[in-house]
């Protein structure tokens, strides 16, 4: 569950609390959710579809009563559009601007999109850019954070913007095509420092089955495969979905061919034998 004082997840349901929103009729989606009282407290016994690709918030989501939890809410299938779509914005601006591409590709004729962000990961910029897209309704501001939400969507949104946005947290070949990658991993443009010079210092005696805690999109696997022939089986722990997809991608076919598994979870709560 998030922290108690979440700040951001607080806020985003303030104009629901405060009578300038009034909750819709029917499922709603929320993307990047989290759990917390705030939600429980609004959406308790409704239905929720829930977009969240980081493990330790997916999973006290997927134990919520009505509520559905994906890593992508394209795969809940047969919900059509939403009423609602709620969405606390990354800092990452690309991949912010791509989700409010998304959330305006999920929202029903006459839906409103409302999202929140800390006044320190972008809230003016958020508010700024889902008004391009899409024209504000109102906002609020509490707990340092910025709640901003679209009037009544009829259509009026501008389609050029919406397309071009959709596409910035697009996979991508990164370091000279030998990797892909997207905005919002974890240097996910670059090789991080820390693991180029952990690669360096791989022994090339290592053997066995190996584990890659915290695998992002794969490059220490890759590195641990070509350097250490002994290594007989890979298993990749990663907390991001996003990050452990594109390890799937990065690593097919593998250097050499070695049993692969690509295991979604929060190492911080243990990892299997």
């Amino acid at each position: 569950m998030a922290s108690s004082d979440d700040a951001p997840l607080q806020t985003l349901f303030l104009p629901f609390s405060s009578g300038a929103l009034r909750w819709p009729e029917g499922p709603v989606a929320f993307l990047r959710a989290r759990d917390g009282w705030p939600l429980r407290e609004q959406a308790g016994g409704r239905e929720v579809d829930c977009e969240q690709s980081f493990a330790p918030f997916a999973q006290p989501l997927q134990q919520a009563a009505g509520w559905t939890v994906s890593g992508q809410l394209d795969d809940v299938a047969g919900r059509g559009r939403y009423p609602l779509v709620l969405v606390l914005p990354p800092r990452q601006r690309e991949e912010a601007r791509a989700l409010f591409a998304r959330a305006l590709a999920l929202v029903a004729e006459g839906g409103r999109i409302v999202a929140c962000q800390h006044n320190n990961e972008g809230a003016r910029s958020g508010e700024g850019d889902l008004k391009q897209l899409a024209g504000l309704g109102g906002s609020l501001t509490k707990n340092h954070c910025r709640v901003f939400w679209t009037a009544p969507l009829q259509g009026q949104h501008d389609v050029d913007v919406a397309k071009r946005w959709g596409s910035l947290d697009a996979v991508r070949p990164i370091v000279g095509g030998r990797f892909l990658s997207r905005p919002g991993v974890f240097a996910w443009d670059r090789i991080d420092p820390a693991s180029a010079l952990l690669a360096e210092h791989l022994p090339a005696d290592l053997a066995g089955r190996a584990a890659d805690l915290g695998a992002g999109y794969g490059y220490l696997s890759r590195e641990l495969l070509e350097r250490c022939p002994k290594i007989t089986a890979l298993d990749l722990y990663e907390a991001e979905k996003r990050a452990l997809d594109l390890a799937e991608l990065n690593l097919a076919p593998p250097p050499r061919p070695v049993p692969l598994r690509f295991l979604w979870r929060d190492v911080t709560a243990g990892i299997e034998p």
